[in-house]
């Protein structure tokens, strides 16, 4: 894909100098509080290359800026959409813009692009009936025309002209004057006299003065001049563009009330950053309509950008057929387009696409060429751009080209720099006021220097400028070091051409976040920059008006406020269509193809969905609070009723993005039914649960039929938890296996996605996978397990569809004596394993065995029991194709049973089920739509029929007697009525689990004295009634000091989910050693339990015992990676040995120490299980620790062992086919012992080999869950266990 550029202007050393020593006397005569960073961002601009960043110190800065970023986008949004955004302008900074005092409190708008300064200053003035306009004599007509129109806007009756002769009296009481001109337009005393009294009248600061301002630098001064009310206005450029664009800001300062408008106390000084801010027209589709090129002129205007390059690509007059001269039609179009621009200080640009055809030592194309940039200039175009995007290295359109020039990058840089010279020998010399010609060379989003773009920086003429997109076709992020290192390779002025926010690569998506990602070294270092709109004009308008508030001052630039303006502006300063507008620019904001991306490869202001996330996590996590549900369906609310508020409005948007809106509003409706649904069921109102679910499934399935993007990433897995929820709430579905991973999560492609049933979600890591990761499922509890399916990669159309394990090996524990082997898999997409008969397990995990480039995908981990009884369905009515009887047993409630026809009385649909088994309920879920009636019987084993109740439409919730075990369940039909609908029929069981309680592993690791770790549980219902009980923890009698921290009473609702924190701590005094605690909920009489085995370790402390001993090992695998390698402390050697399982090596000590701790540094070629021995003499061993599910990479192992001279690595059994491979060993001795190693002198850790930790578990992540309130701490009393520490249980 190619995207097309424009202009610029940067400088040699020589010019350099001489533009900061102007730049100092510049400032000198401007106001004071500008005067230093207009003297910073002159070096900023054209001295950007001499200053290198610090990577550490803006590593750390850029991830706080992100983390704001995050926060104020989602509170910004999220407060415009729910309906609570303030005024047109966003709240002024503290201490930059303020209120004021004049007639009544007034507050200062704030203005965008955001001035360099802007103050409040003084008092404000109201707009009379009639104002006097004085303008100078050469003033800027499109100013004059902007000032005339927000003063009529404002309540002026009459705006009377005057010239600017100062004045020979005191202006009338409640007067305003409005000045407008600077010097170089002419301006005189009166306008210098206005400047003089605003000052005086606010205090004591000097008057203003747009004098050595930048070209469309201005100065904007309005407030009382006397006491009587009378007030003045003074709009005064450096220039006349600076005149029009102040004339732009004072758009912004009306304040309108409720007795007038008012115009507050204000001093702006301004000026941009970039000296070329603009628009580029350049996707491929439909070029934009002249009607819709018009109004975007108007828009350059409005938000002071000067550039517009006419670039579309299937224009055939500027690529295919460039020779050929416009068609009238198009002639006029384009010669109105130029008057527009030019009324709009905007510079109208094209873009020539010649690389695809051009023959450049033709005389005939090079005279083509001149003529039709005489032909465009005569229309009106003042700025050109030669593109050579789509030239070829070895390949020319006519052999004179390869006979003067010859093959190969540097020839095509002669070629083109050869025909860039003629045009401004031959074109630009008769053009003195043209703006300098740019080129879009044939590399324009490589990194760094190559043979043609060196090539081209020799033999182009100093004056020509060259674009380029960034590093890379569309990058999510351009830095000033970048821009530096691109300005160099080309040595020329630099043209930024972003394409951003385009979207002809990804058709289905809007791209309307906030311009982020773009160091304030992109604007600075940049001649101009252009942003490349999308095929859809106003939308475009949102991100575009971002960019050019960061163009011009981005320092000064704040994404979330400039992303908010952009919106009312957009909506006409409409409240409810500014949150409209902002609910889409919300869930349209991520500028990853596919809405979604890794972690930390976008800016967090653009990530999807932002401002709907906090909200999601509050429902959730307060499991649906009355504050909590009204703020998401308010926002789902909007979201809703979006098309219709913008088509009220007619903003033009509802025409332009009417199937991005309607898919807006479907997500609303769906968001209303999810919260709606998922709020019955926890207040126990089952049939209208069961009624929103109904609705909330149509509505997924309609959003399924778009072929546009919305909300990627968010929107549907929020969708799909509440319809997991549901299921469990109807007693399908289960919900009893808990996924994990060890890598860490894309966006929202959770591990919960490979266990969600659905093929087409998945599981994405963030990062490729290193030795030892893992993907797996936790089965609640140790289970019979036949056979295992993972099915890896995205989707065949997904970004991710081959992101897999490609060396894994597929392992299984029940929790105890470590993971045993079932297969090992190399370069296989899906996973399959039949296990031996009589397996149990209860985790199952795929581990990867060697390193690789790629991420990982999971779309399904699952698991089948041995072949057992399930339920078989008869009766009738017979079932429609496609919808069978069968489906009512299915427990899949997007499946139905719809029955051919109506029923006749007596007719029975019988549900037989596998094993005879006690049942305290009944659920039959039916249409609510369609009226069916009849009645439910149950069968007791040994008996008869029973009728339980009559059948309800939609929701029929009843109970049976659990004293007899029921073997059958059946519908018997009244007869009459329309076709029988049934989604399912679900028998409660009274034999059955209250809840489950889960882990997210068995073991935890507890510093004696250090701080505590918690281990987060899942706790979920799974009784027809709910879940109400106690949490407690059963520790070993007589431990002193070991204490577990659990959550007060529980009360769950059906198919309820419940976070549940334990705090384990291990107080001073504490006994080392492995403790079994029991982890207990009890409700009902029925208890669930897990069990955790506590490792309680010492403190460690000093300098690293390793470096000064002696290694040895039972073998080494060739003299290149010996035994003392492991503390040799350098981190790129290593120790390897032959493949043998029972291989070790070892360390002498200097001395005998009590240790307590070992970090080993594994190469790929691992442990899967391996001891930690120690020895007084080297003859004797003890076991201090076992490993029995080693996983590679950095592992701490923790123990207790005095008086050791000799620390072993004894390997039991191998991950890999190859031996063990150990970069380092560390080992470090228990806090307060005497014996220490030999001091060592040696230079800081290596990189590599990290400080090791100070023990201890990290917390879990919440998982979306409520967290259960504190309760009790569980302890017990001493004793000292005899059994060293066991390490291993799976995670």
């Amino acid at each position: 894909m190619d995207h097309r550029p424009s202009l610029p202007a940067s400088a040699g050393s020589g010019l350099r100098r001489r533009l900061e020593q102007h730049a100092a006397r510049t400032a000198r005569r401007i106001a004071p509080e500008a005067a230093d960073r207009l003297i910073a961002e002159f070096k900023a601009r054209v001295g950007s290359a001499a200053t290198a960043p610090q990577p550490a110190q803006g590593r750390r800065r850029g991830r706080a800026l992100r983390a704001s970023a995050a926060l104020t986008v989602a509170a910004v949004v999220g407060g415009m959409v729910t309906g609570t955004q303030g005024s047109f302008a966003a709240a002024p900074a503290a201490g930059r813009v303020g209120a004021t005092s004049t007639p009544g409190p007034v507050t200062v708008p704030q203005v965008f692009p955001r001035p360099q300064t802007q103050t409040a200053y003084g008092q404000a003035v109201a707009v009379p009936a009639v104002v006097t306009l004085v303008a100078a004599p050469k003033a800027d007509p499109g100013a004059l025309a902007a000032v005339r129109e927000v003063l009529t806007a404002a309540g002026a009756q009459r705006v009377d002209e005057s010239s600017d002769a100062a004045p020979s009296g005191r202006p009338a009481a409640g007067s305003l004057t409005v000045y407008v001109g600077g010097l170089a337009e002419g301006a005189g005393g009166g306008t210098d006299r206005a400047l003089r009294d605003l000052a005086s009248a606010g205090g004591h600061e000097a008057p203003l003065s747009p004098s050595g301002l930048p070209d469309g630098g201005y100065v904007l001064a309005a407030g009382r001049t006397g006491s009587d009310g009378a007030g003045a206005v003074v709009l005064a450029g450096v220039d006349a563009a600076g005149t029009f664009n102040a004339a732009q800001s004072l758009r912004q300062l009306v304040v309108s009330g409720g007795q007038g408008s008012t115009l507050p106390g204000v001093r702006i000084t301004d000026w941009p950053t970039t000296p070329v801010r603009g628009t580029e027209e350049g996707f491929y589709g439909t070029p934009w309509t002249p009607a819709q090129t018009l109004d975007e002129i108007g828009f350059l205007g409005r938000t002071k950008q000067n550039f517009f390059l006419y670039a579309p690509g299937d224009d055939p007059y500027r690529s295919s057929r460039w020779r050929d001269t416009y068609p009238a039609a198009q002639q006029a179009q384009l010669r109105a387009l130029a008057r527009q621009a030019a009324l709009n200080h905007v510079t109208l640009g094209y873009g020539l696409a010649l690389g695809g055809s051009v023959c450049f030592t033709s005389a005939k194309d090079q005279q083509a060429l001149l003529d039709k940039l005489d032909a465009l200039w005569g229309l009106g175009v003042r700025s050109f751009q030669l593109q050579f995007q789509d030239s070829s290295f070895t390949h020319w359109h006519c052999d004179a080209d390869h006979a003067r020039y010859g093959t190969g990058p540097a020839a095509m840089a002669r070629a083109q720099s050869d025909l860039v010279q003629l045009v401004l020998r031959r074109f630009s010399s008769k053009h003195p006021d043209a703006a300098p010609l740019s080129v879009l060379p044939t590399e324009y989003y490589q990194d760094g220097a190559t043979p043609y773009r060196t090539a081209l920086a020799q033999r182009l003429d100093p004056s020509v400028q060259v674009a380029w997109t960034g590093v890379g076709v569309q990058p999510t992020s351009i830095t000033g070091a970048q821009t530096t290192a691109a300005g160099q390779a080309f040595g020329h002025p630099l043209v930024t051409q972003d394409n951003y926010p385009v979207n002809d690569s990804n058709p289905d998506r809007l791209y309307l976040g906030p311009y982020l990602g773009r160091e304030p070294g992109v604007a600075t270092g940049s001649a101009a920059l252009l942003v490349n709109a999308m095929q859809q004009p106003l939308a475009s308008r949102i991100p575009l008006f971002t960019a050019a508030d960061y163009a011009w001052n981005p320092s000064g630039y704040d994404a979330a406020s400039s992303w908010q303006a952009a919106t009312r502006d957009l909506a006409g300063g409409r409240p409810e269509a500014a949150a409209a507008l902002a609910a889409l620019a919300g869930n349209s904001a991520s500028p990853a193809p596919d809405g979604t991306a890794a972690a930390g490869t976008v800016p967090d202001g653009q990530q999807e969905s932002a401002y709907l996330r906090p909200l999601i996590a509050d429902f959730r996590l307060g499991q649906g609070t009355p504050a909590a549900s009204a703020a998401l369906r308010a926002a789902f609310t909007t979201m809703a009723t979006a098309p219709q508020v913008l088509a009220s409005a007619d903003s033009g948007v509802g025409g332009e993005d009417g199937p991005w809106l309607a898919q807006l509003a479907v997500y609303g409706r769906a968001g209303q039914a999810a919260v709606d649904m998922l709020t019955e069921q926890r207040s126990g109102q089952g049939a209208k649960a069961w009624s929103a679910q109904v609705s909330l499934r149509r509505l997924v399935a309609r959003l399924a039929q778009s072929d546009v993007t919305v909300g990627a990433g968010v929107l549907d897995p929020f969708l799909k938890h509440a319809l997991a929820e549901a299921a469990s709430w109807a007693g399908v579905g289960g919900g009893q296996i808990v996924s994990s991973s060890s890598m860490g999560t894309a966006q929202d492609h959770d591990p919960a996605q490979m266990v969600d049933g659905d093929a087409a979600s998945y599981y994405w890591s963030d990062a490729p996978p290193q030795v030892g990761d893992t993907v797996g499922i936790d089965l609640g509890s140790v289970q019979p397990v036949a056979s295992v399916t993972v099915r890896m990669g995205g989707g065949d159309d997904s970004v991710a569809a081959d992101d897999y394990l490609h060396q894994a090996v597929l392992e299984y524990s029940s929790g105890e004596g470590g993971w045993h082997r079932v297969a090992v898999y190399r370069d296989q997409k899906v996973v399959t394993a039949t296990l031996p008969s009589g397996t149990t397990a209860r985790y199952l995990r795929l581990r990867a065995t060697a390193t690789q480039t790629s991420a990982v995908a999971v779309r399904e981990f699952s698991v089948s029991a041995p072949t057992s009884s399930t339920a078989t369905v008869t009766g009738g009515p017979v079932g429609r194709p496609g919808y069978p009887i069968g489906n009512v047993a299915d427990g899949d409630l997007n499946t139905a049973y719809r029955a051919v026809a109506p029923p006749q009385a007596g007719d029975a649909l019988t549900m037989t089920l596998g094993t005879a088994r006690p049942m305290d309920q009944v659920l039959v879920l039916t249409d609510p739509d369609v009226v069916s009636a009849g009645w439910v019987e149950v069968h007791r084993v040994g008996g008869a029929w029973v009728r339980v109740g009559a059948l309800s439409a939609g929701y029929t919730d009843l109970p049976v007697d659990p004293r007899v075990p029921v073997d059958q369940v059946r519908l018997v039909w009244a007869g009459g009525g329309e076709a029988p609908v049934v989604q399912q029929i679900v028998p409660w069981y009274a034999d059955a689990p209250t809840a489950a309680l889960q882990l997210p592993q068995q073991s935890v690791d507890l510093e004696i004295g250090g701080a505590p770790t918690t281990l987060t549980g899942d706790l979920q219902a799974l009784g027809a009634s709910g879940a109400s009980g106690t949490v407690a923890a059963v520790l070993p009698k007589g431990v002193k000091g070991l204490t577990v921290g659990v959550p007060g009473p529980v009360a769950l609702p059906r198919g309820g989910r419940l976070t549940l924190p334990l705090v384990f701590r291990a107080a001073a005094g504490t006994a080392p050693g492995t403790y079994p605690v029991t982890v207990v909920f009890t409700a009902g009489g029925q208890t669930v339990t897990q069990a955790v085995q506590v490792h309680v370790y010492p403190r460690t402390d000093g300098a690293d015992l390793a470096l000064g001993a002696t290694a040895g090992s039972s073998g080494d695998e060739t003299p290149d990676f010996p035994a003392s390698a492991v503390n040799d402390g350098l981190p790129d050697t290593r120790w390897s040995s032959p493949a043998k399982d029972d291989a070790w090596v070892q360390l002498e000590l200097a001395r005998p120490a009590t240790v307590g701790e070992a970090v080993l540094h594994w190469q790929d070629a691992y442990a899967a299980q391996y001891r930690i021995e120690t020895s007084a003499d080297g003859v004797t061993w003890t076991t201090a620790a076992t490993v029995l599910n080693g996983a590679g990479g950095d592992e701490t192992v923790h123990f207790d062992a005095p008086d050791v001279r000799y620390v072993r690595m004894q390997g039991v059994q191998r991950a890999t086919r190859f031996g063990y491979s150990l970069f380092g060993i560390e080992l470090y001795a228990v806090a307060g012992t005497t014996s220490v190693g030999t001091p060592v002198s040696i230079d800081p850790p290596p990189s590599g080999l990290p400080t090791p930790p100070a023990g201890g578990v990290p917390s879990a992540p919440a998982t979306g869950a409520p967290t259960a309130p504190a309760g009790p701490v569980a302890t017990a009393e001493p004793t000292v266990p005899a059994d060293p520490l066991s390490l291993g249980e799976p995670e």
